[in-house]
């Protein structure tokens, strides 16, 4: 009995137990509930009020852009048809320096037109010929262009209150102080800038200084968002690009930010031997001729020299001193007769310079080889035998015949024979000379009129 009632004890402590603990259990998840329920009501109310905030800052913001007051603007050049567009949308004549407002446009008619827009900044919005423009926003705060067609130089002044951008159908570029074109035409939409940087805010690209960036192109499409770099001897044909450079040298406000545009120049190109012009001779034997090029350039430019005479020839790169600029291109080969050779130098920024010489490379006639050649043949025991013959000359007083144990016979000291200028031969017996010892023999034509021998053959050495 006593173990029965024992065993109920236990059992119901058990059932008590097991209640007890759901109980904490539910408690402790009621408590976890309570506390997230807290934390996101108060996260709640914190997260509005940054909502609150920045919603407020934002509209702030373009508040204060919307409520900055108009950026003053006149149309300051025309040339050819110029034309501006008011805010009802009418195209009409401008005064002379007609002011302009936001919605108001400005568009050129014609290859030969041009306008100068002046912000009251300094800024300077220049349009080519056939280009059009309308002012979407214009205050200090902001300067928005929509740019509808042709080609615009952007000459902006740098300011950190005032936003500056232009767009054109699949391209916006934003610029703080710069100078750049936008393009837009039947080929593509791009940007040159030549000075600072921008952006592109649809694709978000940065595009630096001597850089060109094509938001779209439908000439070759896959150039579409590349970045390219400029060239400047591509550059220098753009007669719109060139102009607006005279524009910004001109203004001191701009001269000095010429950037790209800085040196548009070409490295000289200064030859001092041989003389461009002359006449270089080769042997009568000669199968090709050859000239080696000395002269000077820009320090730090690239030199290359072309025969523009030979055909298939290609530009063979020159070496070019780093500390002065010399340079010498070593033998060029060439075909006889007037050869043009061209030399092209280019300099860091890209600026090349051509220079072409010209050269009369010339083969020797025998008429041109004027002399005395003479020839000795000792072969003989008893006889010294010489020979001569007289090249492209005459010798109507007859010649000498010098010779000594040293070199180099002299006319009058040395003289051992007068000779008949029609003679070519003559025999020495060896017996006049003294065994063991080197005699050196010349033949000379005497000019009687001087007493002088005017022309000496080449000297033979023969040892007895």
């Amino acid at each position: 009995m006593p173990m029965k009632v024992f065993g109920r004890i236990i059992a119901k402590y058990k059932r008590l137990k097991k209640k007890n603990r759901n109980i904490v259990l539910i408690a402790s998840l009621t408590s976890i509930l309570l506390l997230v329920g807290i934390w996101a009501v108060l996260f709640s109310r914190h997260s509005k009020t940054s909502f609150d905030q920045q919603l407020s800052s934002n509209q702030s913001a373009v508040t204060n852009i919307e409520n900055a007051p108009a950026m003053e603007a006149k149309l300051s050049y025309e040339e050819g048809t110029v034309e501006y567009k008011d805010d009802k949308g009418s195209w009409l004549d401008p005064a002379k320096n007609q002011e302009l407002s936001v919605n108001y446009g400005v568009r050129t008619l014609g290859s030969s037109s041009k306008a100068i827009i002046e912000l009251a900044d300094g800024s300077e919005i220049r349009l080519d010929a056939n280009t059009e423009i309308l002012f979407s926003s214009l205050t200090e705060s902001r300067v928005a262009i929509t740019q509808n067609g042709g080609y615009v130089y952007n000459r902006v002044v740098s300011s950190t209150d005032r936003i500056y951008v232009i767009s054109t159908k699949d391209a916006q570029y934003q610029s703080e102080g710069t100078a750049f074109m936008t393009v837009y035409s039947g080929d593509e939409q791009s940007v040159e800038v030549y000075q600072g940087n921008i952006s592109e805010t649809n694709y978000d690209a940065k595009i630096s200084e001597g850089e060109k960036f094509i938001a779209k192109s439908k000439a070759d499409p896959s150039k579409t968002r590349n970045k390219e770099k400029l060239d400047i001897e591509t550059i220098k044909k753009n007669e719109f690009v060139m102009w607006n450079r005279q524009q910004d040298s001109s203004k001191d406000k701009f001269k000095s930010l010429l950037g790209f545009l800085s040196d548009i120049d070409g490295p000289s190109i200064e030859i001092s031997e041989p003389t461009a012009g002359s006449t270089i001779e080769f042997e009568s034997d000669s199968t090709i001729g050859t000239v080696d090029i000395k002269g000077k350039t820009e320090k730090g430019a690239t030199l290359t020299i072309q025969s523009k005479s030979t055909s298939g020839s290609s530009p063979i790169p020159v070496e070019v001193n780093v500390d002065d600029g010399s340079f010498d291109t070593g033998l060029i080969s060439a075909p006889f007769g007037n050869s043009v050779f061209e030399l092209v130098a280019t300099d860091k920024v890209g600026n090349k310079t051509a220079l072409n010489v010209t050269y009369n490379l010339k083969k020797k006639s025998a008429t041109s080889q004027k002399g005395i050649v003479l020839e000795i043949d000792d072969s003989d025991t008893d006889k010294l035998k010489l020979s001569w013959g007289l090249v492209g000359i005459t010798a109507p007083d007859g010649l000498k015949l010098l010779y000594q144990k040293g070199s180099s016979p002299q006319y009058p000291d040395d003289i051992k024979e007068t000779i008949a200028g029609t003679k070519t031969t003559l025999s020495i017996d060896k017996s006049s000379f003294s065994s063991g010892k080197t005699y050196y023999f010349v033949i000379c034509r005497y000019n009687k009129s001087s007493d002088t021998c005017d022309i000496l053959s080449n000297e033979v050495e023969i040892k007895f």
